[in-house]
């Protein structure tokens, strides 16, 4: 037995260190392909957090702080101070390497659902592969610590679930996972509330599971305290918001708007957008590349859901026992998939910019990926003892749905153009355009862009607009005088299918090769 042990000890650990060699691979790519020339929305606003939290020293500066939480701006503000980094730097050069604590901590909850260390490595190298959770990953956002913080917290609640009978035991897991759940309330209060939901509805599925067909009185009680844990989480949101944190209360204005946006979209029937069919046309050349380059996310959710439908059938119509892990597991699955349907409803409703599924789906994914994962090592080990013969070929063809998926995942994860789900590029050039225009034009309006990529640079670099300077984004306004036209623009104008002003006959004031200024014409004898 012990000689087992330590083979699984020793076969665990090389699974873990070739996930961590991966996912450094994976970041250290995505570093060397931008060298720091990226920014996002998110990644923007947090690096001016930082700066902000720096200099006023507060968790409330002057700025009001991340309304969300507090917790990833204090960690990021307190690495800027340890290392000397500036905070651009931390976020779009360090920050990606964060990837690489994800890979250990998933698999030991994956151990624990699939108690095997080959199929959880396999379930673990899969989540690498999801493009949408790479690049909530890899962005200077707070997802890794979210998503840490959210499987220490399944992993607790599911090792409390294994020892109901143990009270010392379940009292250590169940303080543990409370600081686990501060965790996640102080790095976003949001998306902690619609975690903390999910698991208290699959909570509740297993103990009607466990009242009404299994029958089983210790589970039963031992289901009830968790559900007790988790209603006792909404006392702590509330005293986060309401006196921990101040910020946090314009969450609270947010959840009413999605209230209300939601009740008009179910009461008057009205898609007020429909992100899934306007955004994949009119943003992919051709989509069917963009189907190819999210076919991991159809095979999981496809795979995963014959899984657990397996499952019910051997649960509710065999009458079969499944470990309370894997059992947990199936309720969570269930609970968070309903989660994504009705985000996907409040997407149509047009709430949270419509990308509230894409928020959420890198959540649901971790749950989905062990049960791909389990179907993926039946259908090998079938192919294998009824072909025998084909060993060679089986190889082969695992090796190349490996590139092909990780090229895939990577290269939809670093050019991913969907909603919020977008790269920010920028050039050297546009940079030294940025710097000349702030010294030399005032009193003016400058069109940038056609979006707000130079816009989220220029405050990148400090610069400071007021009414008497500032940008025109998308469609030219008639009181602009300046237009900066760079390369880049009219290279992704001609990709987007964007319509840019035309500068022919207008003087050409600056230019460096790359980034040109124009000043318009006067159309009037009062402009100049």
């Amino acid at each position: 037995m012990k000689v087992k042990g330590d083979v699984r000890s020793r076969n665990d650990a090389v699974f873990i260190m070739l996930l961590f060699i991966y996912s450094l691979l994976v970041a250290t790519y995505f570093v060397l392909r931008y060298q720091g020339a990226w920014l996002e929305a998110d990644t923007r606003n947090f690096i001016a957090l930082i700066l902000d939290l720096l200099e006023s020293k507060s968790l409330t500066p002057s700025e009001g702080g991340y309304k969300f939480g507090f917790n990833y701006p204090v960690l990021s503000a307190f690495l800027v101070q340890i290392t000397a980094l500036p905070a651009d730097t931390l976020l779009t050069i360090i920050r990606p390497f964060f990837l690489t604590i994800i890979g250990p901590v998933t698999f030991v909850l994956y151990r624990l659902f699939l108690s095997n260390g080959l199929v959880a490595a396999i379930a673990v190298f899969l989540l690498f592969l999801q493009p949408e959770f790479l690049f909530v990953s890899l962005r200077g956002s707070h997802g890794i610590i979210t998503w840490v913080l959210f499987v220490f917290s399944l992993f607790l609640l599911t090792m409390a679930s294994t020892v109901f009978g143990k009270i010392n035991r379940f009292g250590i897991y169940i303080g543990l996972f409370y600081l686990a759940a501060f965790g996640l309330i102080a790095t976003n209060v949001f998306f902690s509330g619609t975690f903390f939901f999910c698991i208290l509805i699959s909570l509740l599925g297993g103990h009607v599971f466990n009242a009404v067909i299994k029958k089983d009185q210790q589970s039963s009680k031992g289901l009830k305290r968790l559900i007790y844990t988790l209603l006792s989480c909404s006392i702590i949101t509330f005293i986060f918001v309401f006196y921990l944190y101040p910020p946090a209360r314009q969450s609270v204005t947010q959840l009413n708007r999605i209230m209300d946006q939601s009740a008009a979209f179910l009461l008057d029937y009205e898609i007020v957008t429909n992100p899934y069919t306007e955004n994949i046309p009119s943003l992919w050349i051709n989509p069917g590349v963009y189907f190819g380059l999210t076919l991991a996310n159809w095979m999981t959710l496809s795979t995963s859901f014959v899984m657990w439908l397996y499952y019910a059938f051997v649960l509710l119509i065999k009458r079969e026992e499944l470990p309370a892990e894997k059992l947990f597991l199936w309720f969570f699955y269930a609970a968070f998939a309903i989660q994504i349907f009705v985000s996907i409803g409040l997407d149509f409703a047009g709430v949270l910019s419509s990308n509230l599924q894409l928020r959420l789906f890198p959540g649901f994914t971790m749950l989905a990926i062990p049960f791909t994962a389990e179907a993926i090592l039946k259908v090998l080990r079938g192919t294998r003892q009824k072909f025998p013969h084909t060993r060679f070929f089986l190889i082969l063809a695992i090796l190349t749905i490996i590139v092909w998926f990780s090229g895939a995942s990577l290269l939809k994860t670093t050019n991913e153009p969907l909603v919020s789900n977008k790269w920010t590029f920028s050039s050297n050039s546009e940079e030294i355009a940025l710097e000349w225009m702030h010294l030399e034009i005032k009193n003016a309006i400058v069109w940038v862009s056609f979006d707000d990529r130079l816009l989220q640079l220029s405050e990148l670099l400090g610069y400071k607009y007021d009414n008497s300077f500032r940008f025109d984004l998308y469609e030219l306004n008639d009181r602009t005088r300046y237009i900066l036209l760079s390369e880049l623009t009219q290279l992704l104008a001609k990709r987007t299918r964007q319509k840019i002003p035309d500068v022919f006959g207008d003087h050409r004031i600056y230019d460096n090769g790359d980034t040109a200024i124009y000043q318009i014409r006067p159309r009037t004898p009062h402009e100049r």
